[in-house]
């Protein structure tokens, strides 16, 4: 049974199936979240829109202040053009039944860690000075224990980085600039 086919049948009638961030509820109902890449979930969380927006980042548009945003930002930069990526809201009466779910689910289907596959972290690393500041930069978001958009951005404003590394790093990561 593949993810989906056991969302429907664990939660009947709550499944949806957005094409669209604009297809999430703002109607501030508690939802789970779930985004899958290849029938395998790297997101599952629970909260309203704000939160769950963050399942149709990609390598534009980064949901501010997640944890997951940076991994989904590199699941789509770093990933295969092959990838298939699925995404599901489950409705909830509220945030106890939502987290209830949530947790569930983790044991499920995973969904949880803070991690990427090793062909995306080699990519992600390629080209760089193994003990140089990108690097370090790179992996320090990835540890971050809030977001990883953010602490570089903020990093960065307080002139932690200097300019050249600063560039590196955006470019590994999609962006203009931190």
């Amino acid at each position: 049974m593949n993810i989906k086919e056991l969302l429907q049948k664990k939660y009947p009638h709550q499944v949806l199936i957005p094409g669209a961030r604009k297809d999430i509820p703002k109607n501030k109902i508690y939802m789970v979240y779930v985004l899958v890449r290849n029938d395998k979930a790297v997101v599952v969380g629970h909260g309203k829109f704000n939160r769950a927006q963050v399942i149709f980042d990609d390598t534009t548009k980064a949901t501010n202040g997640h944890i997951k945003a940076l991994y989904i930002r590199l699941y789509h930069r770093y990933g295969q053009a092959t990838d298939r990526y699925e995404r599901f809201i489950i409705k909830f009466p509220n945030k106890e039944k939502a987290k209830a779910a949530e947790r569930e689910l983790h044991k499920i289907i995973g969904g949880n860690k803070l991690a990427i596959p090793t062909e995306i972290s080699e990519s992600l690393f390629s080209g760089l000075n193994a003990n140089g500041l990108p690097m370090l930069l790179l992996k320090l978001a990835l540890a971050s224990a809030y977001s990883g958009f953010s602490d570089l951005r903020r990093w960065n404003k307080l002139g932690l980085i200097n300019s050249t590394d600063a560039a590196i790093v955006a470019n590994k990561l999609g962006l203009t600039k931190l």
